[in-house]
């Protein structure tokens, strides 16, 4: 699971800021690696918000 708090920040090739948390495995024999960016968040949310505003369109054509 991605813990901001637990995350360090790079800026990739490309300009574009993310975070990254590394969570090594209980083992210790694998590693986890979470990133999150600004920009995929703002992607996502936007995503989830059209989905949920089509869903009462949807059930009102039947």
């Amino acid at each position: 699971m991605y813990i901001e708090s637990q995350a360090v920040e790079t800026t990739m090739a490309s300009e574009q800021t993310i975070r990254i948390q590394r969570v090594l495995s209980e083992g210790g024999t694998e590693v986890r690696l979470y990133c999150h960016s600004p920009e995929r968040q703002e992607k996502e949310t936007a995503m989830a918000e059209l989905s949920m505003s089509a869903r009462p369109r949807a059930l009102n054509r039947n």
